[in-house]
């Protein structure tokens, strides 16, 4: 930072290409704050699977379970997403690209729990359906993920989980969706 001045005063505009590694610093160092402040005001978010393994042509369901009351005026963001993960190249050559190869959302405005205080609880159901893959954990990866996310004042709500889906002997091919026990909670 020191040396930019006297080196654009020389008619060097190349050195501003070094301004990106303080910024890439500033970005992760701004990354790591939030996530220690959403860690301290949210705690550790713990998710329970109703459905183990989940069931490609089946469903997925279980409960989150948050150790804070968080009652964000525009509701919870519920996602489950299907992504292949493709890992290439080795050591410090080495990148990940993610594809989503389906995904559904829904918005949960309540939670069970809204009688505890100090408390947060989500039911999650989703219908999986039976033409995706199922987990894998080879190169490329299928991972089926979990993301639950809420605005709320200050630091946002977020939390993450990759969950087990597979295709088992209750797989069915001709699936018939089953009723979403969630919509009670879901707007109308």
């Amino acid at each position: 930072l020191l040396a930019i001045p006297k080196e654009m005063a020389r008619g060097n505009h190349a050195i501003l290409v070094t301004l990106m590694f303080p910024l890439a610093g500033l970005g992760l160092g701004v990354a790591a704050v939030r996530a220690v402040i959403r860690r301290r005001k949210f705690g550790i978010s713990e998710l329970e699977l109703h459905t183990l393994p989940s069931v490609i042509g089946g469903t997925f369901s279980g409960a989150l379970e948050i150790p804070a009351k968080i009652r964000p005026t525009t509701g919870f963001k519920v996602r489950l997403l299907c992504v292949r993960r493709t890992t290439s190249g080795s050591g410090k050559n080495r990148s990940t690209h993610e594809s989503v190869l389906w995904e559904d959302e829904k918005t949960l405005l309540r939670d069970y729990l809204e009688q505890e205080p100090g408390k947060t609880g989500l039911p999650v159901f989703f219908n999986v359906p039976a033409d995706q893959p199922p987990s894998k954990r080879s190169n490329p990866a299928i991972v089926w993920r979990l993301e639950v996310t809420a605005d709320v004042p200050g630091v946002d709500y977020a939390a993450q989980f990759e969950v087990p889906v597979f295709r088992t002997a209750e797989s069915r091919d001709d699936a018939v969706p089953q009723p979403d026990p969630t919509a009670p909670f879901q707007p109308p």
